[in-house]
Protein backbone atom coordinates (compact mmCIF):
# COMPACT_ATOMS: atom_id res chain seq x y z
CA UNK A 1 0.00 0.00 0.00
CA UNK A 2 3.03 2.51 0.73
CA UNK A 3 4.06 1.72 -2.70
CA UNK A 4 0.78 3.44 -3.72
CA UNK A 5 1.97 6.81 -2.22
CA UNK A 6 3.10 9.14 -5.14
CA UNK A 7 6.94 8.69 -3.93
CA UNK A 8 7.42 12.58 -5.69
CA UNK A 9 5.15 14.14 -2.91
CA UNK A 10 6.33 15.29 0.10
CA UNK A 11 4.02 13.11 1.96
CA UNK A 12 4.59 9.92 0.08
CA UNK A 13 8.49 11.15 0.51
CA UNK A 14 8.48 11.31 4.41
CA UNK A 15 6.00 8.36 5.44
CA UNK A 16 6.95 5.50 2.74
CA UNK A 17 10.38 5.07 4.07
CA UNK A 18 8.49 4.32 7.32
CA UNK A 19 5.93 2.32 6.22
CA UNK A 20 8.02 0.19 4.17
CA UNK A 21 11.03 -0.75 6.47
CA UNK A 22 9.36 -3.72 7.84
CA UNK A 23 6.45 -5.22 6.27
CA UNK A 24 3.55 -4.84 8.86
CA UNK A 25 2.43 -8.04 8.60
CA UNK A 26 5.89 -9.75 9.79
CA UNK A 27 6.53 -6.79 11.92
CA UNK A 28 4.46 -8.67 15.41
CA UNK A 29 0.85 -7.23 16.13
CA UNK A 30 0.26 -4.05 15.12
CA UNK A 31 -1.20 -3.07 18.56
CA UNK A 32 1.86 -3.71 20.09
CA UNK A 33 4.22 -2.55 17.46
CA UNK A 34 2.91 -0.72 14.72
CA UNK A 35 1.46 1.70 16.41
CA UNK A 36 4.17 1.96 18.72
CA UNK A 37 6.37 2.77 15.53
CA UNK A 38 3.95 5.37 14.16
CA UNK A 39 4.04 7.20 17.80
CA UNK A 40 7.90 6.74 17.77
CA UNK A 41 8.30 8.51 14.24
CA UNK A 42 5.22 10.53 14.18
CA UNK A 43 4.62 11.45 18.25
CA UNK A 44 6.31 14.68 17.95
CA UNK A 45 3.59 16.09 15.22
CA UNK A 46 0.36 17.88 16.84
CA UNK A 47 -2.48 15.80 16.57
CA UNK A 48 -3.99 16.96 13.69
CA UNK A 49 -0.95 16.75 11.30
CA UNK A 50 -1.29 15.02 7.94
CA UNK A 51 2.26 13.07 8.32
CA UNK A 52 1.15 10.99 11.22
CA UNK A 53 -2.50 10.63 10.03
CA UNK A 54 -1.44 9.71 6.37
CA UNK A 55 0.45 6.84 7.95
CA UNK A 56 -1.81 6.09 9.74
CA UNK A 57 -4.34 5.62 7.08
CA UNK A 58 -1.76 3.68 5.24
CA UNK A 59 -1.22 1.57 8.23
CA UNK A 60 -4.59 0.56 8.96
CA UNK A 61 -5.90 -0.17 5.50
CA UNK A 62 -2.53 -2.60 5.17
CA UNK A 63 -2.85 -3.92 8.30
CA UNK A 64 -6.97 -4.58 8.08
CA UNK A 65 -6.71 -6.47 5.02
CA UNK A 66 -9.48 -4.92 3.34
CA UNK A 67 -11.69 -5.58 6.94
CA UNK A 68 -14.05 -2.49 7.08
CA UNK A 69 -14.51 -2.82 11.34
CA UNK A 70 -10.61 -3.79 11.83
CA UNK A 71 -8.99 -0.98 9.32
CA UNK A 72 -11.55 1.58 11.61
CA UNK A 73 -10.58 0.15 14.88
CA UNK A 74 -6.72 0.46 13.81
CA UNK A 75 -6.63 3.72 12.80
CA UNK A 76 -8.62 5.62 15.78
CA UNK A 77 -6.46 3.25 18.61
CA UNK A 78 -3.67 6.13 17.76
CA UNK A 79 -5.85 8.32 19.52
CA UNK A 80 -4.53 11.09 17.03
CA UNK A 81 -7.46 12.56 14.81
CA UNK A 82 -9.12 9.84 15.18
CA UNK A 83 -12.83 10.86 13.48
CA UNK A 84 -11.23 12.43 10.24
CA UNK A 85 -8.69 9.00 10.05
CA UNK A 86 -11.62 6.17 10.99
CA UNK A 87 -13.78 8.74 8.07
CA UNK A 88 -11.10 8.32 5.64
CA UNK A 89 -10.44 4.19 6.24
CA UNK A 90 -14.13 3.77 6.65
CA UNK A 91 -14.65 5.92 3.24
CA UNK A 92 -11.72 3.76 1.38
CA UNK A 93 -12.57 0.35 2.39
CA UNK A 94 -16.40 1.03 0.95
CA UNK A 95 -14.76 2.52 -2.22
CA UNK A 96 -12.78 -0.36 -2.90
CA UNK A 97 -14.85 -2.94 -1.49
CA UNK A 98 -18.79 -1.34 -2.17
CA UNK A 99 -21.16 -1.69 -0.14
CA UNK A 100 -20.91 -5.05 1.03
CA UNK A 101 -17.70 -3.89 3.00
CA UNK A 102 -19.63 -1.88 5.22
CA UNK A 103 -21.02 -4.21 7.75
CA UNK A 104 -24.94 -3.63 7.74
CA UNK A 105 -24.69 -2.81 11.80
CA UNK A 106 -22.95 0.24 10.63
CA UNK A 107 -24.60 0.79 7.40
CA UNK A 108 -28.04 0.77 9.43
CA UNK A 109 -26.73 3.29 11.95
CA UNK A 110 -25.98 5.81 9.32
CA UNK A 111 -28.93 5.05 7.68
CA UNK A 112 -28.18 6.81 4.35
CA UNK A 113 -27.74 10.29 5.51
CA UNK A 114 -25.11 12.22 6.22
CA UNK A 115 -25.07 15.60 8.52
CA UNK A 116 -22.62 17.76 7.64
CA UNK A 117 -21.65 21.65 7.12
CA UNK A 118 -20.55 21.25 3.36
CA UNK A 119 -22.54 23.65 1.06
CA UNK A 120 -26.25 23.11 0.07
CA UNK A 121 -27.97 21.28 3.22
CA UNK A 122 -26.82 20.20 6.28
CA UNK A 123 -28.46 16.68 6.03
CA UNK A 124 -27.60 14.75 2.57
CA UNK A 125 -28.75 11.83 1.01
CA UNK A 126 -25.70 9.48 0.53
CA UNK A 127 -26.92 8.01 -2.81
CA UNK A 128 -27.58 11.65 -3.90
CA UNK A 129 -24.12 12.46 -3.06
CA UNK A 130 -23.05 9.36 -4.86
CA UNK A 131 -24.95 10.09 -7.94
CA UNK A 132 -23.59 13.57 -7.95
CA UNK A 133 -19.73 12.22 -7.73
CA UNK A 134 -20.50 9.91 -10.38
CA UNK A 135 -21.81 12.65 -12.54
CA UNK A 136 -18.49 14.92 -12.54
CA UNK A 137 -16.83 11.90 -13.10
CA UNK A 138 -18.38 11.35 -16.30
CA UNK A 139 -18.44 15.50 -16.90
CA UNK A 140 -14.78 15.00 -16.19
CA UNK A 141 -14.05 12.43 -18.67
CA UNK A 142 -16.00 14.32 -21.62
CA UNK A 143 -13.55 17.18 -20.42
CA UNK A 144 -10.44 15.64 -20.35
CA UNK A 145 -10.83 13.97 -23.92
Amino acid sequence: LAQAITAGRAIGREIAPELNSTPWAESGPVIERGLDRLHAAYGHLHWVHVLNNAATIALALEAGGGDHLRSVALGVMTGWDTDSVGATIGAVTGALGGPAAVPQQIARQIGGVLHTSLPGGDTRLIDELVDQTLTLRGQMKETSR
